[in-house]
């Protein structure tokens, strides 16, 4: 294997690992970006649960 074949290699290597580390990243935000909108829908509904009257009770249970 010559130098130029080496160096050939050598960048194609380094483009694998970007690539996966890019990927990597994508899932880790994608993962990141789906729990939010969740937690921000679970707590929509808390809210909604919470300033309705049909689902607020008194301590009497009325």
């Amino acid at each position: 294997m010559d130098s130029g074949e080496r160096q050939l290699s050598k960048t194609k290597s380094q483009l694998v690992v970007e690539k996966t580390l890019q990927k990597q990243i994508e899932k880790a935000s994608d993962y990141n970006t789906l729990h939010v909108e969740f937690w921000d829908r679970l707590l929509d509904l808390v809210w909604q649960a919470l300033h309705d009257e049909k689902t607020i009770k008194t301590k009497d249970g009325e």
